[in-house]
């Protein structure tokens, strides 16, 4: 079950990211938001729809607000950052109009690839002079280290929520008064609720999509 399983993962991860569009009205935003390891590789690419008399910029920014990327005024391009902690990066698309404008939706397209996904195999095969079955295996090598990486972040987390879960279980003994089954049940949810999120496997990321009334969910290839 458990080679079935890894043959399915390696099948749906070997594809790649799938890109997305959506209408972005007149001074709005639209974010995307992905947690991701360190020192993974993040390559985009965007295009935008022409529209006179406004623009369209873009950011991208980890948890902390500091700007890994920046453009204004674009219509078509290309971005890549390296993520040098494990965090919650955001790509965010910003409508503006002027006050005397009335303005009109703009058409976005953007597809995102992680980690292996984005790296140039076919530029590392040629600076190494590999052949295609050296390059092939190259691949499949960073693709299971990859998914390695990913369930080990997975357990690990899950034996925080274990350990989390344990001593919420400890205060509800210590403390047997109606207010202290309140309190300790309050801090359990919050720790619960915290914005860990699923963790899905994806080519070299741990990647959790968080969905608000400004952020726009994309949906990958895993």
């Amino acid at each position: 079950m458990e080679v079935y399983y890894l043959l399915f993962v390696l099948s749906v991860f070997w594809h790649g990211t799938e890109g997305i569009m959506w209408s972005l009205a007149p001074n709005t935003q639209k974010c995307l938001k992905e947690e991701l390891h360190a020192n993974v590789l993040v390559a985009g690419e965007y295009e935008v729809t022409e529209a006179t008399g406004q623009r369209i910029d873009y950011i991208i920014r980890d948890s902390k607000g500091h700007i890994l990327s920046q453009k204004d005024s674009i219509s078509k391009g290309k971005f890549t950052f390296v993520t040098e902690t494990y965090d919650t990066f955001e790509v965010c698309f910003i409508s503006k109009v002027p006050p005397e404008r009335r303005g009109i939706s703009q058409d976005v397209t953007l597809d995102i690839k992680v980690g292996i996904e984005a790296k140039n195999y076919e530029g590392i095969g040629e600076a190494a002079k590999l052949k295609p079955m050296e390059l092939e295996l190259k691949r499949l090598e960073d693709l299971s280290e990859a998914i390695v990486q990913d369930f080990t972040l997975m357990r690990k987390r899950e034996e925080e929520m274990r350990d989390t879960n344990g001593s919420v279980i400890i205060l509800f003994q210590s403390r047997p008064t109606t207010g202290s089954y309140s309190s300790a049940y309050s801090q359990w949810s919050a720790s619960w609720d915290s914005p860990r999120g699923r963790s899905s496997t994806s080519a070299g990321t741990s990647r959790r999509r968080s969905l608000s009334n400004n952020t726009l969910n994309y949906t990958s290839r895993g």
